[in-house]
């Protein structure tokens, strides 16, 4: 019976030197984590859903067709309604592809959510990053925006999450301009060699700004001569036409009509209106191609949707 207890005694020595310095066998309340402290990191997904294919001879500016671009996002965080006037949280950017599923995609800056499971972050993002000031995104100092209407301006609406509502968060981005593209065709009685000179798109509202409290683009208005087209080509090189200049991303005009003025190497046309018929109104998200047939007196027009939606229009100026 002595042995016995002589070995208990040993064995509860031993266990007790085996714990590691500062252990005891009691816990404080200082030992549990403050759940209420612990940041939880974003984690956010982006696409831009609408794109289907890329327009061949389309590629300048235009965002599609799997292209990669590096976007620029704001969170403010609130327990309240956002108020996009006032600075942001943070601010940090992040690429993604123009692919119509949504992907994973990583901050360039990791950012986090509130302690407060209160408290929301409310987010923003755009398409080319701009300087931000007062709500307004400005984008005449981007690298992107040469001011000739080729920047294609993307922004994905408002999100939210907070510490407690945190995944699924996916930014949609989607085109706020409408794109018009150009094509030319030899008719009846065109003179050989007749070359496109010059094609002028009047009262062009040309973006050069966002307004992020009401997701407004904020534009010039202007007579806009289509880049790219320098008086080279020759009219009816090909039976099907060809397409002229850069695509033009403008703020979708008012109702169904945009006019032109077009300068070949032996005339100018003024006032060359382009009708839609199924659209009611020239819609953002949208790209028109616009084809001018040219006869020996007259302009023919035909417009058509392609690239971002379906639809087709048509009609002639004399």
């Amino acid at each position: 019976m002595v042995i016995y207890n002589r070995i208990r005694i040993m064995v509860m020595t031993l266990a007790a030197l085996s714990l590691p310095a500062g252990i005891c066998s009691c816990s404080s309340s200082g030992d549990i984590p403050d759940e209420e402290n612990v940041r939880e990191e974003i984690l956010l997904e982006a696409g831009v859903p609408e794109v289907e294919q890329q327009i061949a001879g389309s590629t300048r500016g235009v965002v599609s067709g799997g292209a990669e671009f590096k976007a620029g996002i704001c969170g403010w965080e609130s327990a309240e309604a956002p108020v996009y006037a006032v600075s942001p949280t943070w601010q940090t950017r992040f690429s993604a592809k123009a692919l119509p599923q949504v992907a994973d995609v990583a901050l360039e800056t990791r950012q986090t959510y509130n302690p407060s499971s209160s408290v929301k972050t409310y987010m923003k993002a755009w398409y080319p990053d701009g300087k931000l000031e007062n709500g307004t995104v400005d984008f005449t100092l981007c690298k992107e925006n040469l001011g000739n209407a080729t920047l294609d301006i993307l922004l994905a609406r408002e999100i939210n999450g907070s510490k407690a509502d945190r995944s699924g968060k996916a930014l949609k981005f989607e085109h706020l301009t409408t794109q018009l593209i150009f094509k030319v065709k030899k008719g009846e009685g065109l003179a050989p060699a007749t070359r496109i000179n010059k094609i002028e798109v009047k009262k062009a509202k040309v973006p050069y700004a966002l307004e992020l409290t009401n997701d407004k683009l904020i534009s010039r208005e202007t007579t806009l001569s289509v880049p790219g087209i320098d008086g080279k080509t020759v009219i009816g090189t090909t039976a099907a036409g060809d397409k002229v200049g850069q695509p033009v991303m403008i703020e979708a005009p008012q109702g169904k009509s945009v006019t032109l003025r077009v300068t070949t190497s032996t005339a100018v046309f003024e006032n060359v209106t382009v009708t839609i018929d199924k659209d009611a109104n020239f819609l953002p998200g949208k790209a028109y191609e616009i084809t001018l047939t040219f006869n020996q007196r007259e302009v023919e027009i035909g417009a058509s949707v392609t690239n971002w939606a379906g639809g087709t229009g048509s009609g002639t100026v004399i």
